[in-house]
């Protein structure tokens, strides 16, 4: 069974006592890019103490607190306006590291709202001086192949914008569209016709990936795929990986309780993720230890083709 999220009672805003969970991780988002779009909003939670998140399938509401929180993940695809509020966060003492999704889909236009591909890049260079190589991980993501779009073409442009940041990052996760219905009914909206990629298909683009990687120095991971290209030397990946956060903040004791890594083991240089860590809300093939996301659905202006979180390109959007 999946370790559960400590259930505390805080106070909130308006004097009422309420239960919340107090996450030790939390995810600022996979459902929202918080870093390009609320990193007011985000900073104004963590100054509360705590954040409402609603569900998305059931509605219900659910307080959680930054009480026991000891890592943020952000995920984006422009963080540059969170850039301002990294030395508060380290005030705070808290941990963090980034997830940087850097595709080149400027002439697909796939990305319509996304700044241009070099504002990016420089973006990516400015927070890995910033921060260190070690905590900002490269995202080519989603690979999407159509009739116009091929194996090839995606392999020049990772390799372009590879070419730029590698020496700015440790790692690439390379993740092939997973076609849910409402992203495959969206494309075809726009008469972008996306197909399916055969095994050997899928070798030759996985081995050209590890390739370009081994020249740049780097380790390459495949996001909830089959261990079926792991014989390669391309391994399924955790986004959440708890061999990255024990290398990373071995010093924060806190952390390293939650998973259950002791001083004696931080000299050993891998740690296998506890069955009761793994994220029960994530695909079958995740890898990724538990963690609280705080995003919301349609609420993402970057308003991306292959979007899963926002139900249509150009949708009416929400307040976070």
């Amino acid at each position: 069974m999946a370790q559960k999220h400590e259930k505390i009672k805080i106070v909130t805003n308006e004097g009422t006592t309420v239960e919340a969970i107090a996450p030790v991780i939390i995810s600022a988002s996979r459902s929202t890019d918080i870093p390009a779009f609320h990193s007011k909003w985000f900073m104004e939670r963590l100054n509360d103490g705590y954040t409402v998140w609603n569900n998305p399938f059931n509605g219900h509401s659910q307080i959680v607190s930054f009480k026991n929180t000891r890592l943020i993940v952000f995920w984006s695809k422009n963080p540059e306006p969170l850039i301002c509020h990294l030395d508060e966060l380290e005030d705070m003492g808290l941990n963090y590291i980034f997830h940087f999704t850097l595709n080149d889909y400027e002439h697909e236009h796939f990305e319509p709202y996304v700044p241009p591909l070099k504002q990016r890049i420089d973006t990516f260079i400015k927070i890995s001086k910033r921060i260190g190589r070690n905590r900002i991980y490269w995202r080519f993501d989603p690979v999407i192949i159509s009739e116009d779009l091929t194996i090839d073409k995606i392999l020049e442009k990772l390799r372009t914008v590879g070419e730029k940041i590698a020496q700015y990052t440790c790692r690439l996760t390379i993740s092939i569209l997973t076609e849910y219905p409402k992203v495959k009914r969206n494309m075809t909206k726009r008469s972008v016709f996306v197909r399916e990629i055969d095994l050997s298909e899928r070798m030759r683009l996985y081995e050209s990936v590890l390739e370009l990687c081994k020249c740049w120095g780097i380790e390459v991971f495949t996001c909830a795929e089959n261990p079926e290209f792991d014989h390669l030397g391309i391994r399924t990946g955790a986004c959440l990986d708890v061999n990255k956060i024990c290398t990373s903040f071995s010093g924060d004791s806190k952390l390293m309780d939650f998973i259950g890594v002791s001083s004696a083991d931080l000299f050993d240089n891998t740690y296998e993720l506890k069955k009761k860590l793994k994220d029960p809300g994530q695909r079958k093939n995740c890898g990724c230890v538990i963690s609280k996301d705080i995003g919301v659905y349609d609420t993402c202006p970057h308003y991306c083709l292959y979007c899963y979180a926002n139900s249509s390109p150009g949708c009416k959007l929400k307040t976070i």
